[in-house]
């Protein structure tokens, strides 16, 4: 939500970082949903994924030829039309008309990108 925030206020001052920030600032994302994430209240875990993260996932399973341009396309269809709290990979890609085959590739593929963004972090 900071960088839905920064860019609302940066024409007041605040400085914007990053690739969500940008995404805003350039009009690509507008809605404070693609960065709405729900929490599990007991454990505090993440039970849903925000959008901006899922099409940043989608756009390097291109780059990575892990899914073609018109499958990421696809999938930003289902994703989008998936209300947030419910909106997670799983739920995604059980919509989705990708192949049973590509599925589990891509699935295993975003388990690899969210470990290293834990180790990261």
């Amino acid at each position: 939500m900071g960088a839905l925030r920064a860019s609302e206020l940066d024409s007041l001052g605040m400085v914007g970082i990053g690739y969500v920030y940008k995404q805003y600032a350039e009009g690509i994302i507008t809605a404070d949903d693609d960065v709405a994430v729900v929490f599990d209240s007991e454990t505090l875990e993440a039970i849903s994924d925000p959008l901006v993260n899922m099409d940043y996932v989608f756009n390097e399973a291109v780059k990575d030829e892990i899914i073609t341009l018109e499958e990421k396309e696809e999938l930003y269809e289902v994703a989008k039309s998936i209300f947030y709290p419910q909106r997670n990979y799983a739920s995604v890609l059980a919509k989705s008309e990708l192949s049973e085959d590509k599925k589990e590739l891509l699935k295993n593929y975003v388990s690899i990108l969210l470990i290293l963004k834990k180790k990261m972090a």
